[in-house]
């Protein structure tokens, strides 16, 4: 039957194309489920940064390292494209006391093996020679960051996934959900039921209004990122940009616009960071935020005045309240597996996803994973 399957993965982000591809490796019959269009969500709207600094040591820096390998193997394999680059990437610091966070931060990460640095002045322009070190202070750089495409590796696994016998529904939203024993029978859709013996929710920022249904209570928040994208240039920006408060924990509440840039194979530059909180899923640009963008991009960067900006979008990004991943399967619904708030999923979603295969089909288990278990939230 078109609407029955082994799984029904919810959300055809990066998470549910890469728990796709490698259930249907294992010889599982998927169906996914997507409300809009796949990689029309966070994935699609993100600047593409592989990130190590800003990992929490133990499983997910683990999931991260395996998933470099991973990531070699799809273009290897002749499988897709990620243009994944490894060039390492810097976090920008404006003052001493973050400077001084930076370095214990890097510290931790040297002594696991990682090879990072704190750069100070004119030392970041060996990373980035066209940055204006007038503005930045410092930077925390790590060699072994790097960036890869979002879209042609999100698309790349769920297309991958197809070739196997997966089947997508676009355009397909998720309405409710019917029980039997305490297990979801049915889900309800907008095109009609679908039956599996698993559903995985994969959904990110929409996690906790779907969950609403079941009555349960995750605690997934959002807010509204913005990106604007360049016409191509030759190379000069080298490795991803972030904040230095995504390597140092600062939290920003509210409305903030901070420089956070990446420039791709093609040439392209995406220049973000500006973050607006609301509370409906509106994907509306914020004419603030764009010129926010511009000038801190401008302030950074001087000699690349010139670029022309070809396109503005926004994406709904999610974070969980304790920050860290909802992983594993519901405890009141026991057939129900979520992967949601995975912060920086591109960095490591290739090893959640073949994890989450190994757990459905009962292959292996990591109990680290217990740490991020959805029990905590029921």
């Amino acid at each position: 039957m078109h609407n029955q399957g082994d799984v029904i993965i919810i959300g055809a982000g990066v998470v549910g194309g890469a728990i796709a591809y490698y259930l249907t490796k294992k010889g599982k019959s998927v169906i996914i489920l997507e409300q809009d269009e796949a990689a029309s969500g966070a994935s699609g709207g993100n600047n593409g940064q592989i990130s190590i600094i800003d990992r929490k040591p133990g499983l997910e820096l683990d999931w991260a390292k395996e998933s470099m390998e991973l990531f070699k193997g799809y273009e290897a394999n002749g499988e897709f494209e990620t243009d994944l680059e490894i060039t390492g990437g810097i976090a920008l610091f404006y003052n001493e006391n973050e400077i001084e966070k930076g370095k214990k931060v890097i510290k931790k990460y040297n002594d696991i093996g990682y090879n990072c640095e704190i750069l100070i002045g004119d030392e970041i322009k060996k990373q980035e020679p066209n940055i204006d070190t007038t503005i930045v202070m410092g930077a925390a750089y790590c060699k072994e960051e790097g960036k890869l495409n979002p879209f042609s590796t999100t698309i790349g696994f769920i297309d991958q996934a197809i070739v196997k016998g997966a089947k997508l529904y676009q355009k397909t939203k998720v309405l409710n959900f019917n029980l039997e024993n305490n297990k979801i029978k049915e889900v309800v859709t907008d095109k009609g039921s679908f039956y599996g013996e698993t559903i995985v929710v994969a959904t990110g920022a929409w996690t906790r209004d779907l969950m609403s249904k079941l009555e349960l209570d995750y605690k997934i928040f959002y807010g509204r990122g913005s990106l604007m994208v360049t016409n191509p240039v030759e190379q000069c920006v080298t490795g991803p940009i972030v904040p230095g408060s995504f390597t140092i924990g600062t939290l920003y509440e509210g409305n903030w616009n901070l420089l956070g840039l990446t420039q791709h194979k093609n040439g392209t530059l995406t220049i973000g960071q500006d973050t607006r909180s609301f509370n409906n899923y509106n994907k509306g640009v914020s004419y603030d935020g764009t010129i926010g963008l511009a000038k801190h991009f401008a302030k950074h960067f001087p000699k690349l005045t010139n670029l022309d900006v070809v396109r503005v979008w926004s994406a709904i990004t999610p974070h969980v309240e304790d920050s860290l991943p909802i992983y594993g399967y519901s405890k009141k619904y026991p057939n129900m597996f979520l992967a949601a708030g995975l912060k920086g999923a591109f960095t490591i979603a290739p090893a959640v996803g073949k994890m989450a295969a190994d757990i459905i089909v009962g292959d292996s288990y990591d109990s680290r994973v217990n740490e991020y278990s959805p029990a905590r939230f029921e």
